[in-house]
């Protein structure tokens, strides 16, 4: 529930911002990749619901793909402290303008995401392929 309301407010904030004409394209890249980063935990969960058996296959045929989920979800939970704790910085008035906005694009959006993408090359697993695999269901 609160990360709907999350995305449903900052979503409607851009929208907001972007009818006004004060549209900030770095906070919405920002927002666009921490909202795919969770899109990845919300699929993961609804192919497990979908098919039970859909995980085990993924898991035999990459055997390194659990490091990579964990790792996503440790991204998850970085980039959401990591947001937060920008935000603070920002409203005390410590990190703002051009110099905020490169720490936060950097920080939270290009260097997660590029360790994350970069680690997928290093292990036997298929990173967000395995979200087009289907399972014993559908055999």
């Amino acid at each position: 529930a609160t990360c709907a309301y999350f995305y449903s407010y900052h979503w409607g904030r851009q929208v907001r911002h972007a009818m006004q004409g004060r549209f900030r394209p770095w906070f919405a890249a920002g927002l666009a990749s921490l909202t795919a980063v969770h899109g990845l935990t919300i699929g993961h969960v609804l192919k497990v619901l979908d098919d039970p058996g859909w995980w085990k296959t993924v898991a035999f045929i990459y055997p390194d793909e659990w490091r990579w989920l964990a790792d996503t979800r440790l991204v998850e939970m970085y980039l959401t402290a990591a947001a937060l704790f920008l935000v603070i910085l920002h409203l005390r008035g410590v990190l703002t303008g051009t110099k905020n906005a490169a720490v936060v694009f950097l920080g939270t959006v290009i260097l997660p995401t590029a360790a994350l993408m970069l680690e997928t090359y290093a292990i036997k697993a298929c990173a967000w392929e395995h979200f087009y695999m289907v399972g014993p269901k559908h055999w």
